[in-house]
């Protein structure tokens, strides 16, 4: 199990996608801050101006990276933290405007992407934002602008 304490975390950036003129191309890297798939408690911690990266240009562009600040696929718990103006990458484009082409999904969780269990007490999460969809495919808007909670996610807010 992972305790983070009064920590402050801004202005971290994830990779971009790569470029693939003929294929898939990547995916935008995801957590900025925090990438975990075990326990982790966070108290008192601030996460601000955090951003995962966009997805790369190619025949089918690139999904942003998901989870601004945060991504979870473990348990997390957030006590008494602020998590403002973090934001999921947006999706790449494809470089192609017909056929079966299109751009990649923008990505999820501008704050938090969980994909396990969350349980949050006494915190502030504003301003944070999920990615676009791309030109040739604006429906591919992210999810979640503040946390983004798949399927068969718990998740408990204490106030």
């Amino acid at each position: 199990m992972a305790v983070l304490e009064r920590c402050i975390l801004s202005s971290n950036v994830t990779a971009l996608g790569g470029q693939a003129l003929d294929g898939v191309a990547g995916n935008g890297g995801a957590g900025a801050c925090i990438c975990s798939s075990g326990m982790l408690t966070m108290s008192s911690c601030t996460m601000t101006n955090n951003g995962t990266g966009r997805g790369g240009t190619g025949y089918y562009g690139g999904s942003g990276g998901s989870g601004g600040a945060i991504f979870s696929t473990g348990f997390l718990t957030v006590n008494n933290s602020l998590l403002a103006d973090n934001s999921a990458g947006h999706a790449g484009d494809s470089l192609w405007t017909t056929g079966f082409s299109g751009g990649g999904r923008g990505g999820s969780g501008g704050g938090i992407y969980n994909g396990n269990t969350l349980a949050m007490t006494n915190s502030t999460l504003s301003g944070n934002q999920a990615g676009n969809g791309s030109l040739v495919r604006p429906e591919g808007t992210g999810f979640g602008a503040t946390v983004a909670v798949v399927a068969e996610s718990l998740v408990e807010v204490r106030f």
